[in-house]
């Protein structure tokens, strides 16, 4: 290029020279015409060399003009090179910039692909704040923990998305004090207040300054976590409190039997008839949580064979008829046979059972038990009706659970263990079905079964 160069700007140099000459012959020759003339030649000629000159770099600059905007666009371009000149190394350094350029824009593309998915897949909640507060970034686990759209809180501080106390103060810390801290907070939440173990931490660039700190906030849901705590905790309070009444029992019998009571043979009779029932109780609790433990761990292993259920319905009232009839208590099942299941007929009996013995516990002399059972959708339903006291409304969500009872004093008095409608939802959902009561104060109560046709057990 340097030779093409020196070229045009000698030939230009020739068209200059050429026009001093002339000017030169002009004044010698006192304006003859041929001197005019060789002024207008030299100034004609020393124009179109320039004009060649500027269009030939024109020409050859345009396309990394045009390059260079497309560079900027972030479209993907490439230059031919024509020349192994001075434009044709700068043409060549351009295209292996724009690689490298196009090379590092697609590995920063995968890197942020990659971090919206992990972001996008996490169950916790992401919150990025910068130095002021303000918020950068919240994942879509982050969304549903404030109830709202990114676009709506991002740009704004965290103080005017969320007050509370708790959160601000851990927020606050993690922002003044630059190090990583932890807290356990309750938010409200669209399903209702939610435990979160939040975790923060602050990041910053390597070298740089304060303005480029980030505090990255996780919160973790712990509800479930908390709920399981508190049921095991009431478990063990339950469990020591239901041991602990007929131990209490027992015990105190055994001291009056040796204080002397022995020696008296009609109290050491009932001493011993009171000691044997209680010894009962101990028992029948035990045995229910082991079976409740065997069924929750899976360990229980499931029979697998046909049942009709109305069979089964019919068998389970002959189990329970004697007491029922004691309090002069009807009893009747209806459903056409057969409806098939495919179960552990042993425990469904059991569910039928105890949901009969309840029924027959609670429901005054007179009074009358139905069982009513039909299939309909894949689904057979068994439903225990009784006319009994009734179950009050906000006690019925809580009947499933361990131990709780709604009448305690008369639920010991009829020797409940208060584990038996937790077993029946165990072995009900155990075979891929659900159990659920309806139920009015003074009109009796109804506990609906529901199990697919043809299920197998634990398959659920």
């Amino acid at each position: 290029m340097t030779a093409r160069l020196a070229v045009a700007c000698a030939a230009t140099g020739a068209g200059i020279g050429a026009v001093s000459s002339a000017i030169g012959g002009w004044s010698d020759g006192l304006g003859t015409p041929s001197g005019l003339t060789l002024l207008g030649l030299a100034v004609a000629g020393g124009g179109a060399v320039g004009w060649l000159g500027g269009r030939w770099l024109t020409t050859r600059i345009h396309p990394l003009v045009v390059f260079s905007a497309q560079l900027a666009e972030g479209r993907r371009t490439h230059l031919s090179v024509d020349r192994a000149d001075e434009l044709g190394t700068l043409t060549s350094t351009l295209n292996a910039m724009a690689e490298g350029v196009e090379g590092r824009v697609a590995a920063i593309a995968e890197d942020r692909t990659r971090f919206t998915a992990v972001l996008s897949g996490m169950v916790e909640g992401v919150l990025v704040l910068d130095r002021a507060g303000k918020i950068l970034l919240v994942n879509p686990a982050m969304e549903r923990v404030l109830g709202c759209r990114a676009q709506e809180v991002v740009g704004h501080r965290w103080i005017e998305v969320v007050r509370r106390h708790e959160l601000n103060e851990l927020i606050t810390a993690v922002l003044n004090r630059g190090e990583a801290m932890h807290a356990e907070v309750v938010l409200d939440g669209p399903e209702g207040p939610r435990t979160y173990a939040i975790q923060g931490s602050v990041a910053r660039r390597p070298g740089a300054g304060e303005d480029t700190q980030r505090s990255v906030f996780v919160f973790h849901d712990v509800t479930a976590l908390k709920r399981l705590e508190r049921v095991r905790a009431d478990f063990i309070a339950n469990v020591s409190h239901e041991l602990r009444t007929p131990l209490t029992s027992i015990i105190g019998y055994l001291e009056a039997l040796l204080d002397g009571a022995q020696d008296e043979p009609a109290r050491r009779q009932e001493f011993l008839r009171v000691m044997k029932a209680q010894a009962d109780r101990i028992n029948a609790l035990v045995n229910d949580l082991l079976q409740l433990s065997q069924i929750e761990s899976g360990d229980y292993r499931w029979r697998r064979e046909p049942v009709d259920a109305v069979d089964l319905a019919r068998r389970s009232v002959a189990l329970v008829e004697p007491m029922a009839q004691n309090k002069r208590i009807t009893m009747r099942v209806t459903g056409e046979s057969p409806i098939r299941l495919i179960a552990d007929a042993e425990k469904l009996t059991q569910v039928l059972v105890n949901l009969l013995d309840n029924a027959v516990k609670y429901t005054d002399e007179g009074g009358a038990i139905d069982v009513a059972i039909d299939a309909r959708d894949r689904l057979a339903t068994i439903r225990v009706s009784d006319t009994g006291i009734g179950i009050p409304y906000l006690d019925q969500d809580r009947i499933f659970e361990r131990f709780y009872r709604v009448d305690r004093a008369r639920a010991r008095a009829l020797g409940g263990t208060g584990l038996g409608l937790s077993i029946v939802k165990h072995i009900v959902e155990a075979h891929g079905g659900r159990v659920s009561v309806e139920s009015r104060l003074g009109k009796g109560s109804t506990f609906t079964v529901t199990i697919p046709l043809q299920t197998e057990p634990g398959a659920g």
